[in-house]
């Protein structure tokens, strides 16, 4: 039974063209313009879900007077339990035939989700997805491909959910495909079928291995290689918490793979899935590395060289570098640190790159 604190102005339930889901947790600076974005879509049979999970400013009071303003949009109240479990509440309670995500303090454009609409229903698709402009890195993603792009069968396994997973090699630089959920719009038929939902574990990438169980499981998707989601930079959203020292990164990216690994298994026919995710599965441990070394001007040197220490001698991280052939210098030089569980020379390395920053 899914722990509901309350749920205000709910309307009679009625099938609806779209549902998006906006988890809420101390937005009380966005959450009103995005919800004012997500209304000037010219879709009339629409719901806009805002699901306060447990915010403590006044995000959950200005979600309550949305819904008492506007007709379309509806305000659940959780205990605070992660944004994988928000969505998944707003799942349950939707009514549309399609779902869409959007984060609160994100800005879609206004036409957004009347395209992804309008282009999953004229090619009756499972899945389409847009591209996403990060402000702040001042770019956009990008995808391994030119133009528009439709998979069918296997092609949404073997390219699109690949692309996903990881790069070719290691020493190719391009970004996988960001399996951000986002981006998408999802039936809501499929996600009831086979009861697919987000991972409550973890709070990093539970949008990738919600795409890994959904895609798996279409037979078209549609991508549009055009951006209609913008990341705003809110310094204090998780998106943006990359500079901070997180003492539970690893453990995340543990369970992650964990996640990951287990979702591919049944249908990596070839070993090109595990591959590809192995070169992701590097980028993850050499970031934790990283990461540790930014403890150091609050914990000191000998708790970030015990940290490193204890990501560098994981059976997980050596197996998962032991074959790795890289050309790339820089990369080759930091990869074969890892494999050697050279800590000093780690700890040296990213301790000098934080103090020049």
């Amino acid at each position: 039974m899914l722990d509901i604190v309350g749920m205000i102005h709910w309307r009679v339930n009625k099938m609806c063209d779209l549902s998006i889901i906006v988890p809420v947790y101390n937005a009380e600076d966005y959450i009103e313009r995005t919800v004012k974005i997500l209304l000037k879509q010219k879709i009339d049979s629409m719901e806009i879900i805002l699901v306060d999970d447990g915010s403590v400013d006044e995000s959950g009071e200005i979600c309550d007077r949305l819904s008492k303003i506007y007709e379309k949009v509806k305000c659940i109240h959780i205990k605070n339990s992660g944004p994988g479990y928000a969505r998944n509440q707003g799942i349950i309670e939707a009514q549309g035939r399609y779902i869409g995500f959007c984060d609160a303090d994100d800005r879609p454009l206004e036409d957004m989700y009347r395209i992804l609409l309008d282009t999953i229903r004229r090619n009756e698709a499972d899945l389409c997805l847009c591209d996403i402009y990060s402000e702040r890195d001042g770019k956009k993603f990008g995808f391994p491909w030119s133009g528009d792009r439709i998979f069918i069968g296997g092609e949404n396994v073997d390219i699109l959910l690949a692309s996903m997973l990881g790069n070719v090699d290691d020493d190719c630089m391009d970004i996988p495909v960001w399996g951000s959920s986002v981006r998408s719009l999802y039936s809501k038929k499929v996600l009831d079928k086979y009861e697919i939902r987000f991972p409550t574990n973890i709070r990093f990438a539970e949008d990738l291995v919600f795409n890994v169980r959904y895609i798996k499981h279409c037979i078209k998707c549609v991508v549009i290689n055009r951006v209609l989601y913008y990341y705003t930079f809110n310094e204090s959203s998780l998106m943006n918490s990359y500079r901070k020292y997180n003492p539970i990164m690893f453990e995340e990216r543990c369970e992650l793979i964990k996640d990951i690994e287990k979702e591919i298994a049944e249908i990596d026919r070839d070993g090109i899935l595990k591959k590809r995710f192995l070169t992701s599965q590097r980028c993850y441990f050499h970031e934790c590395v990283g990461n540790a070394a930014r403890a150091i001007p609050q914990k000191g040197w000998k708790y970030a060289y015990q940290e490193i220490k204890m990501i560098v001698q994981s059976d997980k991280v050596q197996a998962t570098f032991n074959k790795v052939q890289v050309h790339n210098i820089k990369r080759k030089l930091l990869y074969n640190l890892i494999k050697r569980k050279n800590t000093m020379a780690l700890c040296v390395y990213y301790g000098i790159r934080l103090v020049r920053k």
